[in-house]
């Protein structure tokens, strides 16, 4: 009758909790300093980060900058499993500042989603965990849960392809909706997007690559509007809106970006 009655023992429930509750939750955040702070404003302690774009854009680059930034708040693993141990690798993270006197940095060339929970689980084992890349890892979104779940109190950064402007995948997706902080990586630059109070924005991360990069993209912007505008001027000076106006409704899209109310 006892083993009975522990059997029909509903399962218990996970706590809720009041606006009293959660005032009182001291909670633990990284406090970077200067352009750092800026961009990134405070960011919680075991918040998931994403970051992806396109190869060639800076995203190596951008990753061994915050490896290197992440040395000064704790034990930082970084999973290189594209580069791996390679020279390239080697020479984005010197040029980031980690040196061979670095002692809160470890590189791991490659590892198995098990391998990585177990050696997680030792003891002095790595606060902040760069992922890279999602693709290389080859992890589900319900391993990915399961992952942030056991270590709530780590801090994981994952790497990504991009598809456009897009994460490369249905699981970099997901994966890049649940971040907390959100990284963009467009010609040189980190384009910035997070749910804490401050920050946001953009940093460059290869001066020269942004600059080509930018100017390059401003010009040609400049050039679309100019054309815009003449074409424009030649409708209205033809009296040709209602017909344009009519093509544009027949194919479903938007006259509001061409005649402005």
């Amino acid at each position: 009758m006892a083993e009975d009655k522990k059997r029909d023992k509903p399962p218990k429930l996970p706590r809720a909790y009041s606006m009293k509750d959660l005032s009182n939750i001291v909670y633990q955040v990284f406090l970077f300093l200067g352009e750092w702070r800026t961009v990134f404003g405070e960011p919680e302690i075991g918040a998931t980060w994403f970051i992806w774009g396109e190869s060639g854009n800076g995203k190596s680059t951008a990753c061994a900058k915050l490896a290197s930034m992440f040395t000064q708040f704790g034990k930082v693993l970084y999973l290189a499993l594209e580069e791996k141990k390679g020279k390239s690798i080697r020479m984005k993270l010197r040029e980031a500042g980690i040196t061979d006197k670095s002692k809160n940095f470890q590189l791991l060339p490659r590892s198995s989603y098990q391998e990585l929970i177990q050696r997680l689980h030792r003891k002095g084992s790595a606060d902040i965990i760069f992922i890279d890349s999602l693709q290389y890892w080859g992890i589900t979104y319900k391993q990915y849960q399961e992952l942030i779940e056991i270590f709530p109190n780590k801090t994981f950064i994952f790497v990504s392809h991009a598809k456009g402007k897009s994460p490369k995948g249905s699981v970099a997706d997901s994966i890049q909706y649940d971040a907390a902080i959100k990284i963009f990586v467009e010609g040189g630059m980190m384009q910035v997007k997070h749910r804490f109070e401050g920050g946001g924005g953009s940093m460059i991360v290869i001066p020269e690559l942004a600059e080509r990069y930018w100017n390059k993209t401003n010009t040609t912007n400049g050039t679309q509007n100019h054309s815009l505008e003449i074409a424009m001027t030649f409708i209205k000076k033809n009296r040709l809106q209602s017909f344009f106006r009519n093509y544009l409704e027949e194919n479903n899209l938007d006259a509001n970006q061409f005649f402005k109310e």
